[in-house]
């Protein structure tokens, strides 16, 4: 990937005195004229710099070829590329597989060509490529942004949609005026992808956060192992999901995957911090760039001009679990010096008063900055205020003093437009985190404390080395075809074989052998009938709880019977006490591979949904990981005097599912719900696997 960051020679083909073409080789030539050739037949130059016919006619070699030609002319200038020997082509222009599948055919014709060649593609239907620290611009939108002054910093972005990337650029130069170091728009994907360019950031010098906006996520597997160890903070926002495949679902499993909650929580499990927009995209990475390091042990003081700000900065940091520091004797004392004699400082340190007995902001908020900074028990300064006017914060030194002595330094700044965009932009070339809401200063500090709190062995690997590690999981194969529903009996002695916990039942084909079943397990027991290919029962009326006595099971069974009419079998089962239920499922995502299910189950399981996410196959350390991220820990440990839950028979359970699904590439879908909890014991009460009917 690194001649795309660093070639020694581009070829501009499209390059012109149009509107685009001129735009992409005005941006190019910011970064210096050498070695810089435009390709079009219809110029002799362009300005001022000589222009060829094709690739071919380049004198010298060629490291890349930036493609803003139609469509349709693309194979023929990629064949052109291939015997010039060029190692990677951008592809900015649209009309390929977006399309439809006209486009897509035309897609994959480029991607043939390129391989057959050894040749990278970016793109297509994408912005390109800036690097802003090295003053490369491979892109078309309008000069103007970039003359009109930019900010470099440590963030890299990649950005999928090149309709997004090129309106959304502006808005990072100019309004949020953030400091990046390389935006990545990638557009279709059809060579290079997310794990290529997160591969090269990961190791790049001049970035300390990643951030990524995603519409889909075609080698998902690797990207998540990737997240998991990488040694830098990723955020992602990931767009494109749905929930319209969950209604249609036929297990409780893949109901509650969806497409939208199975990504979300699997990012979730990796490491990833989640954003729901751009602007909170932008937030997230920014504070991970200067606060990263932060920890759940975390103490803020607060420096305000509002006694009433300073209670809603509580409220709001307290509820994301991050609270104000007790500060040491020597900090109240040296603050005492710059409050009035009735005014006692404490935290937050309300200067609203303080400034009353001197002249001017600056001074005495920059010593009461200082000062809570050096404190030993404080990790984080925030400082709210309200700029109506100018206030003289000497922030360069309070960056400099933060550094020094680690520690994490937020504005959140309100007032006249004009003068908060005046101190953002002045605060962010130092690096520091500037925000215009409470709420969102500590959404943004939470999600830097939830980056450190990630339990994960932190390692450099690159992607080969980590296509060599990975369990053989079937990502891609789609079964689409027929499928075979195993019923709940056949599925759960699939599970009884693979050393899961189920319920004593039996299969009974007339009502005597449902009597004596109960006389020899003992009352109370449940009936449920079978149908062939059905998943659900309940809502057929097919299962008969709290049956005690044997008229009770004479009226059940006559009533299934009538229902099933002829069609299926009855199952009696050994009715167990319940104190609450859970759900485990294992599915095999196009895109994921073999992927884990639990939560809480029973009806919860669709009420209010309780469920966490993992790939499979699982390891005891991803196990607890995975039962932790469930919210109902209490229930887990002993709620309203019940036994806590057996963790170890649990996590076994849940390891040897996963170990079930993934080994065998029959299976799709397996669904246990509910996995009944009886005095802390999980045992199997329902299940249904599906199988590819093919296999």
């Amino acid at each position: 990937m690194k001649f795309f960051f660093e070639p020694n020679s581009i070829a501009l083909v499209g390059a012109s005195q149009k509107l685009l073409g001129r735009n992409l080789i005005t941006n190019v030539l910011m970064g210096g004229k050498d070695r810089i050739y435009p390709v079009n037949p219809n110029y002799e130059e362009i300005l001022n710099i000589r222009c060829y016919p094709s690739v071919e006619d380049i004198p010298d070699d060629v490291d890349i070829a930036i493609i803003l030609a139609p469509a349709y002319h693309t194979p023929e200038i990629l064949n052109s590329c291939a015997r010039k020997g060029v190692k990677g082509a951008i592809i900015q222009t649209g009309g390929f597989a977006e399309i439809g599948v006209e486009g897509k055919a035309l897609q994959d014709k480029c991607v043939a060509i390129a391989k057959k060649a050894g040749m990278r593609l970016w793109g297509p239907n994408c912005m390109g490529l800036v690097d802003i620290p090295k003053r490369k611009f491979f892109v078309f939108t309008f000069p103007s942004i970039f003359e009109s002054g930019v900010i470099p910093g440590r963030i890299s972005m990649v950005v999928q949609s090149g309709a997004l990337a090129s309106g959304f650029l502006p808005e990072l130069m100019n309004h949020l005026k953030i400091g990046i170091s390389k935006l990545c728009s990638i557009g279709n994907k059809a060579d290079i992808d997310d794990c290529d360019l997160l591969e090269y950031l990961l190791q790049d010098k001049n970035t300390d956060v990643v951030a990524l906006y995603m519409e889909s996520i075609p080698r998902g597997r690797l990207f998540l192992s990737m997240v998991s160890q990488a040694s830098k903070p990723i955020v992602v926002l990931k767009a494109g999901v749905t929930d319209s495949g969950a209604r249609a679902a036929l297990s409780h499993t893949a109901s509650l995957a969806g497409d939208a909650r199975l990504t979300r929580g699997l990012l979730e499990a990796s490491g990833a911090q989640i954003a729901e927009d751009f602007n909170e995209m932008v937030d997230y990475a920014r504070t991970l760039a200067v606060a990263g390091h932060l920890n759940a042990d975390s103490r803020m003081g607060v420096i305000t001009f509002s006694g009433g700000a300073s209670t809603l900065i509580c409220d709001l940091f307290e509820k994301r679990g991050i609270y104000l520091a007790h500060f040491s004797g020597a900090t109240l004392k040296a603050l005492s010096t710059i409050f009035p004699s009735w005014m006692p400082p404490g935290n937050p340190v309300d200067l609203g008063a303080a400034v009353q007995t001197v002249d001017g902001y600056g001074p005495i908020s920059n010593r009461a900055v200082e000062i809570v900074l050096r404190d030993p028990g404080v990790d984080i300064g925030l400082i709210h205020f309200f700029l109506l006017g100018e206030v003289d914060f000497d922030l360069e030194n309070l960056k400099k003093t933060a550094d020094q002595i680690g520690k994490v330094l937020i504005f959140v700044v309100v007032g006249f437009q004009k003068n908060v965009d005046a101190f953002r932009q002045k605060a962010q070339k130092l690096g520091l985190a500037v925000f215009s809401e409470i709420g969102r200063a500590a959404d943004c500090v939470a999600s830097a404390i939830r980056y450190r709190l990630k339990n994960t062995e932190i390692r450099s690997l690159s992607i080969q080395e980590m296509l060599k590690k990975e369990y053989p999981t079937q990502v891609g194969i789609k079964h689409n075809g027929p499928i075979k529903i195993y019923d709940e009996f056949e599925s759960k002695r699939i599970l009884s074989s693979s050393g899961i916990p189920v319920v004593e039942e039996e299969i009974v084909s007339n009502l005597a052998d449902a009597k004596r079943y109960a006389m020899e397990t003992g009352y109370p027991v449940t009936l449920k009938g079978l149908p062939p290919d059905t998943i659900h029962k309940s809502e057929k009326g097919l299962v008969e709880l709290n049956l005690y006595m044997e008229n009770q099971i004479e009226e059940a069974f006559s009533r299934i019977e009538t229902k099933l009419n002829g069609k299926g079998k009855i199952l009696i089962q050994r009715q167990v006490k319940i104190d609450y239920e859970l759900i485990a499922g294992y599915l095999k995502d196009d895109h994921f591979g073999p992927c884990v299910l639990f939560g809480i189950g029973g009806f919860f399981a669709e009420l209010e949904p309780d469920i966490a996410f993992s790939l499979a196959p699982l390891n005891r350390d991803q196990v607890d990981n995975l039962m932790g991220r469930i919210r109902s820990q209490k229930l887990f440990q002993g709620f309203r005097k019940m036994n806590p839950l057996n963790r170890e028979i649990t996590a076994d359970l849940l390891i040897k599912l996963s170990n079930l699904g993934a080994s065998r590439p029959e299976i799709k879908q397996i669904d246990i719900n509910p996995i009944a909890v009886s005095h802390g014991t999980p045992i199997v009460i329902d299940a249904n696997i599906i199988f590819s009917a093919k296999d």
